[in-house]
């Protein structure tokens, strides 16, 4: 890690810059909200939202600085319990990981966060270098695998590397439950017959589809997917819902968004 950040980091937008500056991105729970409320803002810039779940004080406050550097937004989780409590509450680009960590194996971590659905990408860094290790650490979820002592070069590469396979894939159309997204029209394809959406109701679609079977919080849909701050409301969240569930009913599947009585909205692949 002996590499300085300022030599391998470029440099970015006075925008993403004077953004950062307005909020703190202090180790908090707070932090989690901050991140949400900047996102809304950046989410057309190449930054990402990061959770970096690691115990060694150092190490976390070296990676937190080069990807800061970089542009990107990032949260620190000292235990399995903090990365809990993140990752319930907001949504995260990519996950680096430790393993060792004081409550829980990260390889179960992982494991957990896969199993509930979450597809965020996820890189283990790990002093555990065995062949036997990064086996584990892959089929339990991961993109990527880096061993520590590592270089910050190195690691920032890996970074960009699966946040830019990431970006493309997202450009990508997406399947899932019979509906096929369409990114460059904003609209969906089902059972022959496409619907015209508007760019909201795209993203809240596609949100709820990657995350189906997931119980989606009111907070957590509206830091998501709008973009514009001052209408982000459990109001317009309840109005825009109501216009996707009219326009998806044209083909009989207006049911598939559930309301979750106190908790917030679900589609559910037994509703296909």
């Amino acid at each position: 890690m002996s590499i300085s950040a300022s030599s391998v980091l470029p440099s970015f937008s006075r925008k993403v810059v004077n953004i950062l500056n307005r909020f703190s991105l202090c180790k908090t729970r707070a932090s989690t909200y901050d991140c949400n409320r900047i996102g809304q803002y950046v989410r057309s810039v190449n930054v990402a939202q990061i959770l970096i779940v690691e115990d060694d004080p150092a190490v976390s406050s070296a990676l937190a600085r080069w990807l800061k550097k970089s542009g990107h937004l990032v949260v620190h989780a000292p235990s399995a319990v903090a990365a809990a409590e993140h990752l319930d509450s907001s949504e995260f680009d990519l996950l680096i990981l430790d393993v060792e960590l004081p409550d829980k194996n990260g390889f179960e971590i992982l494991a957990e966060y896969r199993k509930a659905g979450c597809t965020a990408l996820a890189l283990f860094l790990t002093g555990r270098s065995s062949l036997a290790d990064k086996v584990i650490g892959f089929q339990h979820g991961a993109d990527d695998y880096l061993t520590k002592p590592f270089e910050a070069a190195e690691l920032m590469l890996r970074v960009d590397a699966l946040l830019q396979r990431s970006r493309i894939s997202n450009h990508a159309h997406f399947s899932k439950m019979g509906f096929e997204l369409i990114p460059e029209k904003t609209s969906v394809q089902h059972k022959g017959q496409e619907i015209v959406l508007t760019g909201l109701e795209y993203r809240l679609l596609e949100f709820l589809l990657r995350r189906s079977n997931q119980i989606l919080s009111t907070d957590r849909i509206l830091s998501s997917v709008w973009r514009d701050e001052q209408n982000a409301s459990p109001e317009a969240l309840g109005a825009c819902m109501s216009r996707l569930r009219k326009k998806l009913g044209s083909t009989g599947d207006q049911s598939i968004i559930k309301n979750v009585h106190g908790r917030g909205y679900q589609v559910s692949t037994d509703a296909q």
